[in-house]
């Protein structure tokens, strides 16, 4: 089943002195980071390098950001985000989400470097009771050290109904 995934996959250009492009060594790889991802500080969720199945629409107005504020949705078991190089530096104790769904809820898994990678938390996201009522919900975390990409893996009941809608996470030292 295709997931939808979403990376530009962006490489660096190199022009010779006529102007002319050489040609791309295109990879999955891309170019190099501008520097490491603090995630001890409130990241929007849909503030991501990679994805597979997800959308982002507006969110509503009882989200933490001002307006206008968008969101992770349309969720299903098995889509995820991720973040490229989170600086963990000696290690995150917790993770917080804020999540919205309807009645469906869900959880979701947080990884490392891959989606099926180390798991270091697993946040339960509950049924609110509407896509606009947001709660900030919280996990332990073990094993999240150094500078690692980052993968958020929804799971749930394995049918078509959506999950739940996410703002933002933080982690916490």
């Amino acid at each position: 089943m295709a997931k939808g995934y979403r990376s530009t996959h962006l490489n660096r250009v190199f022009l010779d002195e006529d102007g002319s492009i050489r040609e791309i060594a295109a990879d999955l790889k891309g170019v190099e980071p501008v520097r490491t991802l603090d995630p001890f500080v409130r990241v929007e969720a849909e503030t991501f390098a990679w994805s597979a199945g997800i959308a982002v629409e507006p969110a509503g107005p009882d989200a933490a950001a001002p307006a206008p504020n968008m969101a992770v949705t349309d969720v299903h078991d098995g889509d995820w985000i991720a973040v490229a190089n989170a600086d963990f530096g000696g290690g995150a104790s917790a993770v917080s989400a804020r999540v919205a769904s309807g009645s469906g809820g869900g959880a979701i898994e947080v990884r490392l470097d891959r989606p099926d990678g180390l798991l270091v938390a697993t946040i339960e996201a509950p049924a609110t009771g509407g896509w606009d009522r947001w709660v900030e919900v919280t996990a332990d975390v073990s094993g999240a050290e150094g500078v690692h990409d980052v993968y958020f893996v929804f799971r749930g009941k394995p049918d078509d109904r959506m999950l739940l809608a996410f703002d933002s996470w933080r982690f916490s030292r």
